[in-house]
């Protein structure tokens, strides 16, 4: 039989790196006593509460293709110590037949096969153990959040990290004096938006430019100066402990509730005046009661489909103008780009007389029997697509019958029969999903009252929706000159229309 030894280290530390030579030597010692033949040696360098681990996964894709009979590892943990996990490579030991036997003598299915039955326990315990280590952990970040120690990676803007200290201080440069003009401006009753088109235009440097982030973008946006608006860091409080991993196996994170969160008052000096951002509270409450500086929930005509043709954003509805003008344009101005304004009562009568254009000269009845026409052909052609691929799916149930066969009859290896039951079911995946799609497609071409009513309500049309646009305009790009470009959906000579407005 042959046998492979897992080895984790936590890290690559000298002393590490003698556990990790002493196990490879009790690896070696159990293998000779047990009369097995070395294998391979699987190494990983890293914690055991992921499976995110190159030699691991390498052990179970080569377990997989039976390329040995036996795993050994120190203890279950070190394959991990998430139960869910455990429980997979159980699964797959068992189903290629290979043996398990951890040296602290919990698991050796060379000598009891009954000891799998333990195998979920201990991946409890085990996950448990990871539990425990990782609300350890966090008891110790809670207990620095109390002491006012500073533990996020980027500071507040305004404010640079001493990293000994875990405290904020003061930058010596114009960030600070930023800050203070953003408190101003908000209480001289400007919007996050105008805030941040200001801050764009006098091309002050992002908070993402200032921590040399990549890719940092060079415009302010209103959510980031809603951010600065609401820290309490600018009064020199710390309100830490905000979010936190779900478990320690599952990194994604929760946001905790507001009474829970840690403040520490004063923990360092203050860019804003606690008088000031109490105020500037007050009004951003009043704003939101009143709907002040919320997405409004309804959705204006055009909205997602007309396009600035320059920078590609979607362009905005202004209601005192009812017109659209390019969504980079509002919230930065013309150093972001130019207006693209456009009427709606122009886009409206455009696309009316458009779509009216294209239906009136229709011939329905010659238009129903081509569709009918192309229907029965594409019917008969699925037919006979249809049969072929019956014709496929038996004679590969036909192969999986005599392969079984070869292999009880010792014909072919169990690898062999592995290998060519796994070829057999992907082919059979894939005929299954064309099978699917021949019998869907069908249905596309199923002629019924839907089209003709669409065109007759094309032709009566005299006041656009969503609905009619969903159906029928792809999206609208316009120019700075006024030039409109609409792209239709349905299939005729047509599929882009030029118009020129005034």
């Amino acid at each position: 039989m042959k046998a492979v030894g897992y080895i984790r280290v936590s890290t690559d530390r000298l002393e590490q790196k003698d556990s990790l030579e002493n196990q490879k030597s009790i690896f070696l010692d159990c293998i000779k006593e047990r009369g097995f033949d070395f294998y391979d040696f699987y190494i990983d360098v890293f914690t055991g509460t992921t499976d995110k681990r190159e030699s691991f996964n390498r052990l179970m894709e080569d377990a997989k293709q039976n390329k040995f009979d036996v795993i050994i590892v120190k203890e279950l943990s070190r394959l991990a110590r998430n139960a869910e996990l455990a429980y997979g490579i159980k699964n797959l030991l068992e189903n290629h037949d290979i043996k398990l036997i951890s040296l602290e003598g919990a698991i050796d299915t060379t000598v009891d096969s009954n000891k799998n039955q333990m195998f979920g326990i201990y991946a409890w315990l085990y996950q448990q153990e990871s539990e425990n280590t990782s609300n350890r952990t966090k008891a110790v970040f809670i207990s620095k959040y109390k002491n006012g120690e500073y533990l996020s990676a980027q500071p507040p803007y305004g404010y640079e990290k001493l990293r000994e200290e875990k405290k904020l201080v003061i930058r010596k440069d114009e960030t600070p004096d930023i800050v203070r003009e953003i408190f101003n401006k908000f209480l001289d009753d400007w919007g996050y938006d105008k805030i941040a088109r200001w801050l764009s235009n006098e091309g002050y440097k992002t908070p993402a430019q200032i921590v040399g982030k990549k890719n940092a973008g060079e415009f302010w946006h209103g959510p980031t100066v809603k951010k600065i608006l609401t820290n309490p860091a600018y009064i020199g409080d710390l309100v830490q402990h905000r979010e936190e991993t779900r478990s320690a196996i599952n990194k994604k994170r929760k946001q905790i509730p507001k009474e829970e969160q840690i403040v520490v008052k004063g923990t360092h000096e203050a860019i804003i005046d606690e008088t000031t951002f109490n105020r500037v509270q007050e009004i951003i409450s009043k704003r939101e009661a009143n709907g002040r500086g919320k997405t409004k929930s309804k959705t204006n005509l055009f909205t997602n489909f007309v396009f600035c043709a320059d920078c590609g954003t979607g362009l905005w509805y202004k209601k005192n103008t009812k017109s659209y003008t390019c969504g980079k344009h509002t919230r930065h101005g013309i150093i972001a780009c130019t207006q693209h304004k456009v009427l709606e009562l122009d886009l409206i009568d455009l696309i009316i007389d458009d779509l009216k254009g294209f239906t009136q000269n229709l011939d329905k009845e010659k238009l129903k029997k081509m569709a009918l026409n192309k229907a029965e052909q594409f019917s008969k052609n699925s037919k006979k697509k249809l049969k072929e691929i019956e014709n496929q799916i038996s004679k590969i149930n036909a192969e999986k019958e005599n392969l079984l066969t070869f292999l009880l009859d010792g014909t072919i290896s169990k690898e062999v029969y592995t290998k060519r039951i796994e070829d057999n079911e992907k082919k059979m995946k894939e005929l299954d999903l064309k099978k699917s799609d021949l019998t869907s497609n069908n249905k596309v071409f199923e002629i019924d009252d839907k089209v003709m009513k669409l065109i007759e309500d094309v032709i009566k049309i005299e006041e656009l929706n969503r609905d009619i646009l969903s159906k029928l305009v792809d999206k609208i790009l316009v120019k700075e000159d006024g030039e409109l470009e609409i792209f239709y959906k349905f299939s005729l000579p047509q599929k882009t229309h030029i118009k020129q407005t005034a």
